[in-house]
């Protein structure tokens, strides 16, 4: 079993840019090459921490859920922790979730998103 320093490793959000996750819904999310998300406009340009894939478990998403309160800054060591320990690598059918920087989630008054289920990935950005 991988400890979280490599984990995180394994979810740096540059090792996904220039793929675009189109969801179930026919959203459209990217990292760029510099790890900035693009696809949401309240999260446009906002530094990723850690990006990972989830079951489809309303249960889990409930958890993830809650650590998207930005009244609770605690909440975004949180959410890091929660992909940390149930994060995949993005694939279809896994829901998109991601943490943003602390100085992100300040500038925007989030700790990051989660979408609905990936549908399909495109390689090509």
């Amino acid at each position: 079993m991988l400890n979280y320093e490599a984990k995180a490793d394994l979810y740096m959000p540059e090792k996904q840019a220039g793929k675009v996750f189109t969801t179930y819904n026919d959203s459209h999310y990217s990292i760029s090459p510099i790890g900035e998300f693009m696809g949401r406009p309240s999260i446009e340009g906002a530094k990723v921490n850690l990006l990972a894939g989830i079951e489809d478990d309303p249960f889990l998403i409930k958890y993830f859920v809650r650590c998207l309160d930005s009244s609770k800054p605690e909440l975004r060591d949180k959410l890091d922790e929660l992909i940390l320990e149930h994060g995949k690598e993005p694939k279809e059918g896994l829901v998109l979730v991601a943490s943003l920087t602390p100085e992100a989630a300040q500038e925007k008054g989030r700790h990051g998103i989660i979408t609905s289920p990936i549908d399909k990935i495109d390689p090509r950005n």
